[in-house]
């Protein structure tokens, strides 16, 4: 018996019924673009995909997300500073100017 109408018909569901939220979402099209625009920004959105360089360019940079945040990049690891390696002192660099 089917939830939504009563019937228990034995064909299988609708593909966006299996979708998460998110991917449910992801696949509306809330900019009112063109379906050739779509499957860029679906294209741009995976990771080590490529895109065109025989894009026209509007095409090619609207397939970008603009609205998203950079994420941050990690903090590159200093080495500790140490006093004994650290030969320029404060006199050093006073006497610079002598």
């Amino acid at each position: 018996m089917n939830a939504f109408n009563g019937s228990s018909n034995g064909a299988a569901s609708p593909a966006w019924l299996k979708q998460s939220v998110q991917q449910f979402l992801q696949g509306v099209n809330w900019d009112n673009q063109p379906l050739e625009i779509q499957n860029l920004r679906r294209a741009a959105a995976r990771p080590n995909q490529q895109l065109s360089l025989l894009l026209p360019v509007n095409q090619f940079f609207s397939a970008f997300s603009w609205d998203s945040a950079a994420q941050p990049m990690a903090a590159p690891s200093l080495p500790d500073a140490d006093a004994s390696t650290d030969a320029f002192t404060l006199d050093d660099f006073s006497g610079l100017f002598n």
